[in-house]
């Protein structure tokens, strides 16, 4: 019997499979029996079958309802979670450092482009043109940075 950690129905769906409880039929040995030779049974025990096979075929179309219900929830609660997911990972890029202090990130940039600085500063890849890639606040601190700016090297062929 399956059950809810605390014994119960299903708390979402009230689902409890002891609702349903199929008859026992006749006996496992009995089965064999039958299984062994090719008599019908008969009296008792085929009325006994019957009502398995009947109330059985009702319990399993009651199974697969609550297996469909089941599968609805658990798709609603996958794309739920991918909803949340993405509202963390969107939240995160937002909070991101360079987009709030970016001044301590342009002074380790500044020194990087200064070493840089030996590329052909025409080259719109090289800093300090790619700086201004970043964000905007970057764009406008690296436009407005004259230290950026004081050494040009042109590569003339």
């Amino acid at each position: 019997m399956i059950t809810t950690a605390c014994g119960g129905p299903c708390p979402q769906c009230g689902f409890a499979p002891s609702d349903r409880p199929l008859p026992n039929g006749i006996s496992a040995a009995r089965l064999q029996d039958f299984f062994a030779c090719n008599d019908a049974p008969v009296g008792a025990e085929r009325t006994d079958l019957e009502a398995v096979v009947r109330e059985g075929e009702r319990y399993l179309a009651h199974l697969q309802q609550r297996i469909s219900l089941t599968r609805n929830t658990l798709e609603s609660l996958l794309e739920e979670q991918n909803r949340a997911v993405k509202h963390i990972s969107d939240s995160k890029s937002v909070l991101n450092p360079v987009r709030r202090d970016f001044e301590p990130y342009l002074s380790f940039v500044d020194g990087v482009a200064e070493t840089l600085a030996l590329l052909d500063s025409l080259n719109i890849k090289n800093p300090p043109w790619n700086l201004s890639y970043v964000t905007s606040q970057w764009r406008q601190a690296a436009l407005t940075t004259p230290r950026l700016w004081s050494s040009i090297r042109l590569q003339l062929r």
